[in-house]
C-alpha cells in the first residue's frame, strides 16, 4: 500500500466499540480500526483502562527507564498513574495469514494542558476469533514519568513460533559484535526498514541507518527476552535487554543500559529483515 492510499485509509477509518472486526472487514483495515480505538480510548482514559480493554494477558511493555515488562495486569498496576497518550500509526502490515500485524508512528502525551510531549510508538497485536488484542507496546524517543511499579510481574517469554526471528535477532547481535552496530543494522534492514533515534528521530532505510549509527566507536550488545509470530511466521517481533558500551576520553568503556522492541518480516524466499526497532533505558543490572 502506498503512503497516500494508507492516509487515504486512515482519514476514512470509523471504529465503534472494542477491537473486533466488522463483518467483511480486511485485516489491515481491522488492524487500524483496533490502533485508532485504542488510541482514542488512552487519550480520554489513559493506559490502564486501554490495556484492560484492549491488550492481551501476556502483554510486553516497554517504558524509558524501566525493565521489560510482561503480563497485563502487572503493566496495568504501573501505568495507573501515567499521563494520557494518543498516537497515529505511519506505518502498518498485516501477516499474510491474518493473525499477527504491527504497527508503528508517533505519540503525544498531554501531561498538564501547557505540557505535552511528543515521541513514537511501535506495537504488535494478534488476531483471534475475530478480535485484535495488543501484545506489545513501547513508547520511545520522549520523556516519561517514573511508573508507580516497576516489578517484571509474569515473566517474558519466546513463542516457539517466533524462535526463528528470535534466533535471527542474535545472529544481528553476532554481527555488531564482530563488525559494527552500523555494518549489523544495515545489513539486516529491509529496503523500507526505519529505527528510531534520538528525541524521536525517524530514519528509513539501510543507508541512513547505517550513517546515523557510525558517529563513534561503540560496542552493542543484545539478546531477545520475548517473542511472538503470525501462525505462518511470516511476520513477528523481538523484545530484549541492550548494553551499548562507549568509549570515554580517557579511553574507558562507560555502559548504558537499554531495551528494545524490533519489528520482523521474512519473505517468500525466506530471508528475514527487520522492518522497524526502538528502544528505550533500563536500570543497571543488579550489582553494576
Amino acid at each position: 500500500m502506498t503512503g497516500t492510499a494508507r492516509a487515504g485509509l486512515l482519514a476514512t477509518l470509523l471504529v465503534v466499540g472494542g477491537a473486533g472486526s466488522a463483518p467483511g472487514q480486511d485485516p489491515l483495515t481491522a488492524l487500524l480500526g483496533a490502533d485508532r480505538a485504542a488510541s482514542d480510548h488512552a487519550g480520554r482514559v489513559g493506559l490502564a483502562a486501554t490495556f484492560e480493554r484492549f491488550a492481551s494477558d501476556d502483554l510486553v511493555y516497554l517504558h524509558a527507564g524501566a525493565p521489560v515488562l510482561a503480563g497485563a495486569a502487572s503493566i496495568r498496576r504501573a501505568v495507573a498513574a501515567l499521563p494520557h497518550v494518543r498516537w497515529t500509526p505511519f506505518h502498518a502490515e498485516v501477516s499474510p495469514d491474518g493473525t499477527l500485524g504491527v504497527v508503528y508512528g508517533a505519540t503525544v502525551v498531554t501531561a498538564t494542558p501547557d505540557s505535552v510531549a511528543f515521541g513514537r510508538y511501535l506495537a504488535v497485536w494478534r488476531r483471534a476469533e475475530d478480535a485484535w488484542r495488543l501484545v506489545a507496546f513501547a513508547q520511545v524517543g520522549q520523556a516519561l514519568p517514573a511508573l508507580s511499579a516497576t516489578s517484571r510481574g509474569a515473566s517474558p517469554r519466546i513463542a516457539r513460533e517466533a524462535e526463528l526471528f528470535a534466533e535471527q535477532d542474535r545472529r544481528f547481535a553476532e554481527q555488531a559484535g564482530r563488525e559494527s552496530a552500523a555494518a549489523a543494522f544495515a545489513t539486516n534492514a529491509a529496503s523500507d526498514a526505519v529505527v528510531f533515534g534520538a528525541f524521536g528521530q525517524l530514519v528509513r532505510g539501510p543507508d541512513a541507518i547505517r550513517a546515523v549509527l557510525s558517529d563513534g566507536e561503540a560496542h552493542w550488545e543484545w539478546a531477545p527476552v520475548a517473542g511472538g509470530a503470525s501462525a505462518d511466521r511470516r511476520l513477528g517481533y523481538t523484545v530484549g535487554d541492550a548494553v551499548i558500551r562507549r568509549r570515554a576520553a580517557d579511553g574507558s568503556w562507560s555502559p548504558s543500559y537499554s531495551k528494545y522492541l524490533t519489528l520482523w518480516r521474512r519473505g517468500p524466499d525466506g530471508t528475514t529483515r527487520f522492518l522497524a526497532d526502538g528502544g528505550s533505558a533500563r536500570p543497571a543490572p543488579a550489582g553494576r
